[in-house]
């Protein structure tokens, strides 16, 4: 019986040769804030099972500390072991909730792995929220409105800084 995952994508030649050579990658996920791994509230648990569940190596950390985080204690990048480096983590995916910035440290060790060949993900919801981690990261910091859009119409998606053709997905 064929591979339920490549039978959706049959026809795509790019999603069906993907498909058959995954490659895993190792993922170290960084929150902060009232943001957590558990699964009240705004835990993201679930998430991390999928992630994981897709195959790659998730390795989670709280910037205050969480109880539900593989990464045990206050997390920071400069000072975290494993290293925030390619040879132990593919991508970071930063879920920022807090407005305390990073640590010009921290921000080294980040630019330092992006130089190295790291991927980074960050994400913060409305107006500032997100921007301690997010706001001071090298590109990063210039691809999203980090600190003055209102939260004021449910239509908006203007956090981007330069939309794209559509104004909401390319940027």
């Amino acid at each position: 019986m064929p591979d339920p995952s490549i039978v959706q994508f049959k026809g795509n030649r790019f999603a069906e040769i993907l498909l058959k050579f995954p490659c895993p990658q190792k993922i170290l996920m960084v929150t902060d804030g009232f943001l957590g791994f558990g699964t009240g509230g705004f835990g993201l648990s679930e998430f991390v099972g999928i992630v994981g569940g897709a195959g790659h190596a998730v390795s989670t950390a709280h910037r205050s500390g969480d109880p539900n985080a593989t990464i045990p204690g206050a997390f920071s990048f400069a000072t975290a072991i494993p290293a925030v480096t390619t040879a132990n983590y593919d991508q970071l995916w930063l879920f920022g909730f807090s407005g305390g910035a990073l640590a010009d440290l921290e921000q080294a060790a980040i630019a330092q792995f992006m130089a190295a060949g790291g991927g980074v993900f960050a994400t913060g919801d409305h107006e500032a929220i997100g921007a301690g981690m997010g706001a001071n990261i090298p590109r990063v910091r210039g691809m999203r409105n980090w600190s003055t859009v209102p939260m004021v119409d449910p239509e908006r998606h203007d956090t981007v800084v330069d939309p794209g053709t559509d104004s909401i997905t390319q940027f």
